[in-house]
């Protein structure tokens, strides 16, 4: 038998959620297992989430912000990436002089409740993938748990625009 660092024999791969991976299960008298790569990421806590924010939500973000996630009681959600997507349409938006898109609790873009700064696409007239600005410090997470991850523009609706954004983001939701 080969060793495993016989990578002509054993070749890398990048693992896909599905693959399996060989293990010890040292509750189990050592006996060899398998678990799937996706049950590694439930293991340490982290998952991810793509959502897609249409036009219509995007104009309307300020006055309805755009529910992500929620989480119940003694549960807390902290965003730990985002990369976005703009999909350009015909027509840039406009937002307010300043403002910005953010990652909130509770559709609340006061300092305690915000999470992510998103990179501003006012204006933008082509498709932009692009890291989002990053996290906010914040007073998170609020007490009590049971909160929602909101999307929102933080000042006003914005104007104008028929593109789409789309978020990819790492999260933990974390029980206390």
């Amino acid at each position: 038998m080969a060793k495993i660092s016989n990578t002509t024999v054993y070749p890398n791969v990048i693992p896909a959620a599905d693959d399996f991976v060989v293990l010890t299960d040292v509750n189990d008298n050592d006996r060899t297992k398998t678990a799937k790569v996706s049950d590694f990421q439930s293991y340490f806590g982290t998952s991810s989430l793509e959502v897609t924010i249409t036009s219509a939500q995007l104009l309307t973000s300020f006055t309805q912000p755009v529910v992500l996630l929620t989480c119940g009681a003694n549960e807390f959600i902290t965003v730990l990436s985002v990369v976005q997507k703009y999909n350009f349409g015909t027509t840039p938006y406009v937002f307010a002089g300043g403002s910005n898109m953010l990652i909130t609790n509770n559709g609340s873009a006061t300092v305690q409740n915000m999470q992510y700064e998103l990179t501003d696409i006012g204006g933008v007239a082509v498709n932009q993938t692009a890291n989002a600005v990053g996290p906010v410090k914040s007073k998170y997470p609020l007490p009590g748990g049971a909160n929602s991850l909101t999307f929102q523009s933080d000042v006003a609706n914005p104007t104008g625009g028929d593109g789409t954004l789309t978020l990819s983001m790492l999260y933990r939701k974390i029980t206390i």
